[in-house]
This record gives structure tokens, sequence and C-alpha cells, in this order.
């Protein structure tokens, strides 16, 4: 996949997230409040990283540990399986946090060597991505913080999601005017 589409994934997910918010800020608003508890979500972002965990290891050279790749896809599923019955306290926070961190390894890889300086646009908002993500892992209870502060006022929460929108908009033109593959 070129930096160009994944840079047109990018902006339509921002922009398609902001424009739900934007207009449905009830239903949105329920919905974050009840994500750090929700069961079925953390169950499959649980599942989802383990087996991207398990794909990434299985596929690097593991020189004297090279003993362990047959062995690791029992292994995520036994680690999925501990970590759902063992670690739900906040477990949805903690799973988005580290799928959020997956997801900016191939954008990262992508975004390196496109020449277009415009390019590093994307990397910026990866990496502050990258530092909520990690934050979401360290301390997850700050995510019900962060969605009280985001709609402490309905002003907050309506320039958030017209911020995200046009973000999501902005990179979405950039992807279709700058990223194009050159000829």
């Amino acid at each position: 996949m070129t930096f160009q589409y994944i840079a047109l994934l990018m902006g339509v997910v921002l922009g398609a997230l902001g424009l739900a918010g934007w207009r449905a800020e009830a239903a949105t608003r329920t919905w974050l409040q009840a994500f750090p508890r929700n069961r079925k979500w953390a169950v499959a972002l649980t599942v989802v990283n383990a087996g991207w965990a398990a794909w990434w290891v299985s596929q690097m050279p593991l020189g004297r540990f090279a003993w362990v790749q047959p062995w690791l896809w029992l292994l995520a599923l036994v680690t999925c399986w501990l970590t759902i019955q063992f670690v739900d306290e906040l477990l949805a926070p903690r799973m988005l946090g580290a799928f959020l961190l997956f997801l900016a390894v191939p954008i990262l890889n992508a975004a390196r060597w496109h020449p277009s300086p415009w390019r590093l646009i994307v990397p910026v908002l990866v990496y502050v991505w990258i530092i909520w993500a990690m934050w979401l892992l360290l301390s997850p209870y700050r995510f019900r913080h962060t969605i009280e502060w985001l709609y402490a006022t309905p002003q907050r929460a309506r320039v958030w999601y017209r911020c995200l929108l046009g973000t999501g908009g902005a990179v979405a033109v950039l992807a279709l005017l700058a990223y194009r593959a050159p000829l």
C-alpha cells in the first residue's frame, strides 16, 4: 500500500470520526463514556493486538530465540486469554493504546521514503497519537478524564470534532494532491 493510499485512508477515518462526533454528539458522548469498561471492545482489541504482535514477531529474525517461532501463535493465544481474564480493569483503553501503537508503524514506514516535503505532516500527527497511546497504556483511567474534560462544555466538544474533521479533510487533500507517486 502506498503512502498516498495510507494518508487518504487516515484522512477519511479522521474526518468520519469528526463528522460522527459533531453530528451525533450525545450518542458519541454516551459511547465514549461507556468505552473504558466495555468488555466486547476490550476482548476484540486484545485479540487483534495479540494476533498482530504474534505476526510481527513471526516475521523477524530472532537469532538464538528462533526456537520460539513455532510456538508464537499458541503463546499469543495464551497471553490473550490471560490478559482478558486477569487484566480486565480498564482493558479497552489499554488495548486501544496498544492498537494505536501498532497502527503507527506501517504509516511511519510508508512516510519515511516519500519524496514530498509535505510528508512530514502525517508523521507529526502520528507521533501525537503515539504519545496519546502511551498515555493510555500507562494510565487508562485518564481516558475517562479526557472525555469528562472534552464534554465539560458543549462548545469544547464541537470545536474538537470540527478540528478532527478539518484535520481529516486536510490529510485527505494532501493525499490526493501532494502524496501522489512521482511519475
